[in-house]
């Protein structure tokens, strides 16, 4: 509804003061109007009466047709009265005299009744509508039914008129004319058109009207007016019954100007109104806002959009697409947004993209999208905005990296207070810068004060190619000195390069720069109090990416850098100082070994840690055989050298928790702590006197060295350090009188001892080359079948004085010094060779065993000197298994699983020797690449009497074979035995019981491998 202008009352004022005027001079003059009857009055008021009752039809079509389920209640009334007051006035005009009578005869009280039928059924309905508040409320039903009821009374109305007549009171008396019934009526109906008339006339100055209420009140008024009328008419024909239905006719046009207007002239008003609304909303709006068609034509948008699109009004975009606008560039992209936005029928809300515009400047815009519907639900096309917020992208991102500058900040402050090393600093503010504070790379340059004045690139990170590789910089004043670097350094200030590319002074640097995506950077003087060692410079993938506030806390960062670095070598300078003066307090200024006094503290340590344990301390006295004569011609220079080297090679002798003291001179004192018995000394002692074999080139020198030395022992020989050293004095003078290049023990017995062992070793060290050392072979069997299998070798020396030496004692020896190395790869050697003669012989497989000692399989070189051996004698990888005790394997566990992964790559079989003894954890045997448990001798000894060792023969061969090893048992000499083990489901086995170990001849005829 809308409410009437002010400026439109005027003229409908004027029209009704006209005829009210008219009809005024017609009540007090009335000789001024023709009283006579209208000629031909039938056809005038038939033509007026069907033009009332068209205009009252097009009312109620008007309302009925733009109304909906949802309007006033007053327009339903509206229609329902008009749709009555067409009816009666249908009848009233088909009933006038003149005209053929329409159902009975027609006359004056037939045609009144009619008239006041429609009349009255007017005013009722007016009056309704000017007291009803205009509130908009559902009536899809509601104005069905009213209809209904107007239809049933209007036309039981009329039927009583047409066919009852009588019931109806006397309106005209022929010869009379008028009754007081019509009069009475006439009046009655002015009084409720006036009244009606009167509140439309109060809603029109109390403002409380939202509907067209200035029509209404005029047409109510020219009811009254029409209805004073037909009060003074005396003959249905005469003028004053023709001003009445000219009156009404006047009045049924301004109800239909009223609703014309609100319900046809206003939504097109209100519509285009809506539009400029519209229009002016959108161009309000600082957004950027379009709408396209299907095919991403532009249909329409506001001036903002205009203006970003190249254009100066929005009427220049349409029927345009986005290849012919400002952003060509990205035309496809915006097209293929708007194909999923249309075919997926899903908006796409609030996504930020970037636009390139034509100047090449880089933007970023926030965009939503939302498809465009008809009536019909089908998608017609897009409706877009955008809006620019470069700005914000800009802030946000500044926002971001000063977050990350402060975070940068607190992590490279807490790496300053508890780093202890510069380097370790500098790696981890670069790794920091980089990482943390999202740049490209970054470096740090130390000043060098040569005469190129060069800047030291020691610390990178990040992606710097080969940057680095031809880079020259320096701090003085030449073309190579104006980079960033070299300034900042020279001046003490920050140097920032916004941009590669344009940046004259980076011409030296700018290609490969740009190769790598350097943009921009910055160098940053490692500076305090006016102390400058170098710069920290920093790389970006974007130009102008150093803002105000991240330089200056870069600037922070910088001088934090260069203050903790600065007050760290000052700090490690006096730490340094202190430290080397106490080590001088205890240690030799030459060698930089333990001086006395600290070595008597060590032993006071060793020996207390040996009354807990039960252990043995050894004291080795040294003394450098011949040293005052070398001294004495060659020099002191030289003199000093030769111990210091004789020092590294004493080192490579001892243990960890041994030490080597310097008592002055060439006498030295080894502290050998936590022994398990003498022969750990004495082995140590073999091994220094032998690496002093080799000669020492010193200069131009080749000198042959040696030491003698005196052993004593605690708590044996002494209790005491002082005891124990003069009795190693004593031993040393033995040694000397020995002939020198020996040992002594301070007792009797373990020189005896001693002496024996050393022409044991150096008879072993010659039985290798003498062809001493024979392999006997112990026969392995399939438990099931009693198949011959596979054999053991098993070495032996025969010794051309002692005979054949018991392997418990020279294996342990070989192991003391280190043959066991040379002696094993001789065994596998000889096991391979003589494992293909006999698998040449034989048409079933036959494995060949081999133990692996710890220093050989911990020293030696193992996979080389397997595929040596394989290779020499032609065996198949396949048929060589090498047995390594549990103790051996669980030294080192991580080098040792990757040794045995290597071998069974090649194909050997692994297996565990003497099992059960040591760990026997499922834990590492599920790591480990083995094939094969061999149960260890011990076990298998008692186990028919003893069922403890049966549960355990019994375990290891269930775990063997849950973990799906083959398992072998060794050491069995009885049938009781066998028995058993073929019970628990031993897979092989050997022992005495089938063949002690015997040479390969013999081997080879007992097992008629000549004949198979």
């Amino acid at each position: 509804m809308i409410e009437q202008k002010q400026s439109t009352y005027q003229p409908i004022i004027l029209i009704i003061i006209a005829l009210a005027f008219i009809q005024f001079i017609s009540w007090i003059k009335p000789s001024l109007l023709p009283l006579e009857h209208v000629a031909n009055y039938a056809p005038v008021h038939t033509s007026l009466e069907f033009i009332s009752i068209i205009i009252s039809v097009m009312i109620f079509s008007i309302i009925f047709a733009k109304t909906d389920r949802k309007c006033s209640l007053n327009l339903i009334i509206l229609a329902c009265t008009s749709l009555s007051v067409a009816l009666f006035d249908f009848v009233h005009t088909m009933s006038f005299p003149g005209m053929p009578d329409f159902f009975t005869p027609n006359g004056p009280e037939k045609t009144i009744d009619f008239w006041l039928a429609g009349r009255a059924f007017s005013a009722i309905g007016l009056l309704i509508i000017a007291f009803s508040p205009w509130q908009t409320t559902y009536i899809d039903k509601l104005r069905w039914i009213l209809l209904l009821a107007t239809l049933i009374l209007c036309a039981l109305f009329i039927y009583v008129v047409l066919f009852f007549p009588e019931l109806t009171p006397k309106t005209y008396i022929d010869g009379q004319g008028l009754t007081s019934v019509k009069i009475v009526s006439e009046y009655c109906l002015i009084a409720l058109y006036l009244t009606a008339a009167l509140r439309f006339f109060y809603q029109i100055h109390s403002r409380q009207h939202t509907y067209n209420i200035m029509s209404l009140f005029t047409a109510t008024t020219m009811l009254a007016m029409s209805e004073l009328f037909f009060t003074f008419y005396s003959d249905v024909t005469d003028i004053y019954n023709l001003l009445g239905h000219i009156y009404k006719l006047i009045a049924y046009v301004f109800i239909y100007h009223a609703v014309f207007i609100s319900s046809i002239k206003a939504p097109y008003q209100q519509m285009y109104e809506s539009k400029n609304l519209l229009q002016s909303v959108i161009e309000s709006i600082p957004l950027r806002i379009f709408w396209k068609d299907r095919e991403s034509r532009f249909l329409g948008c506001n001036t903002l959009f205009a203006h970003d699109a190249g254009e100066s009004e929005p009427i220049h975009i349409i029927n345009k697409n986005d290849s012919q606008l400002a952003w060509k560039k990205d035309a496809e992209l915006y097209r293929a947004d708007d194909q999923q936005v249309m075919n997926t029928m899903t908006p796409k809300l609030a996504y930020e993209e970037p636009q390139t515009k034509d100047s090449g400047e880089r933007i970023w815009l926030r965009t939503s999208k939302v498809p465009l519907f008809n009536t019909a639900n089908d998608v017609i096309g897009i409706l877009g905005m955008y809006e620019d917020i470069t700005q914000q992208k800009q802030a946000e991102q500044t926002r971001i990296k000063l977050d990350r500058q402060l975070q940068l900040l607190s992590q490279c402050n807490s790496t300053l207070i508890h780093a202890n090393d510069e380097q370790s600093i500098l790696n981890d503010i670069c790794r920091l810068t980089v990482e943390i504070g999202g740049y490209k790379m970054a470096w740090v340059g130390l000043k060098e004060n040569d005469k190129a004045k060069t800047v030291n690139p020691i610390v990178k990170y990040g992606d710097f190619g080969d940057y680095f590789e031809h880079l020259h910089i320096t701090w003085d004043d030449s073309e190579l000195g104006q980079g960033p670097t070299g300034t900042a350094i020279r001046t003490q200030q920050p140097i920032i390069n916004q941009d590669y590319l344009s940046n004259p002074r980076m011409k030296p640097w700018r290609n490969q720069a740009l190769r790598l995506g350097y943009q921009s950077s910055i160098a940053l003087p490692l500076a305090s109090s006016n102390i400058v060692i170098g710069a920290l410079s920093i790389y970006s993938d974007e130009p102008h990416a150093f803002v105000e506030e991240e330089v200056r806390l870069l600037e922070e960062l910088a001088n934090d850098l260069a203050y903790g670095i600065i007050t760290l070598r000052t700090r490690l300078e006096r730490q340094e100082m202190e430290k080397t003066n106490a080590f001088l307090v205890h240690h030799d200024t030459l060698t930089h070994l333990p001086n006395r006094l600290l070595l008597r503290d060590r032993f006071e340590q060793a020996i207390a840690l040996a009354q807990r344990q039960n252990t043995l301390v050894a004291i080795l006295l040294l003394d450098l055989d011949n040293f005052k004569h070398i001294n004495d011609s060659l020099g002191h220079t030289l003199g000093d050298k030769l111990l210091i080297h004789s020092v590294e090679r004493m080192q490579l002798c001892i243990r960890q928790t041994d030490t080597i003291s310097r008592q002055g001179g060439d006498e030295f004192i080894i502290l050998l702590t936590n022994l398990d018995d003498v022969a750990t000394a004495e082995t140590i002692t073999q091994e220094i006197l032998e690496i002093f074999r080799e000669p020492i080139q010193m200069d131009e020198y080749v000198l042959n060295v040696s030491f003698s030395i005196g052993i004593s022992m605690f708590p044996n020989d002494s209790k005491n350090f002082d005891g124990l050293v003069k009795r190693a004095d004593t031993a040393l003078y033995k040694a000397k009188d020995a002939g020198k290049r020996t040992y002594r023990f301070f007792s009797e017995q373990m020189n005896v001892d001693a002496v024996e062992n050393m022409k044991l070793q150096s008879s072993l060290h010659r039985a290798l080359t003498n062809e001493e050392f024979q392999l006997h072979y112990q026969p392995q069997f399939n438990t099931i079948s009693g198949e011959l299998i596979g054999a053991e070798a098993l070495l032996r020396w025969q010794h051309p004085e002692l005979g054949l030496v018991s392997p418990a004692k020279f294996i342990p020896l070989a192991e003391r010094s280190g043959l066991i190395v040379e002696i094993g790869e001789w065994v596998i050697n000889e096991a391979c060779k003589q494992a293909q003669i006999w698998n040449h012989r034989r048409t079933s497989p036959l494995i060949m065993a081999v133990n692996l000692s710890a220093i050989q399989f911990k020293r030696g070189n193992i996979i080389d000197t397997v595929k040596l051996a394989l290779a020499q004698s032609g065996l198949n990888s396949t048929l060589l298994e090498l047995e390594l005790t549990e103790s051996i394997l669980m030294n080192d566990l991580d080098i040792a699983i990757k040794t045995l992964n290597s071998l069974r790559e090649m194909g050997i079989h692994i297996s565990i020797d003497d099992f059960g003894t040591g760990y026997s954890s499922l834990s590492y045997l599920k790591k480990l690449a083995v094939n094969k448990l061999k149960i260890d001798q011990s076990f298998v000894a008692d186990m028919v009497d003893n069922s403890d060792d049966a549960a355990i023969v019994r375990t290891i061969i269930q775990m063997g074979h849950t973990l799906q090893l083959s398992v072998i048992a060794e050491g069995v000499e009885t049938l009781e035995q066998l028995n058993l083990l073929k019970n628990y489901g031993c897979d092989e086995i050997q022992g005495y019981f089938y063949s002690r170990p015997i040479p390969a001849d013999e081997f080879s005829r007992y097992y008629n491998i000549n004949w198979e």
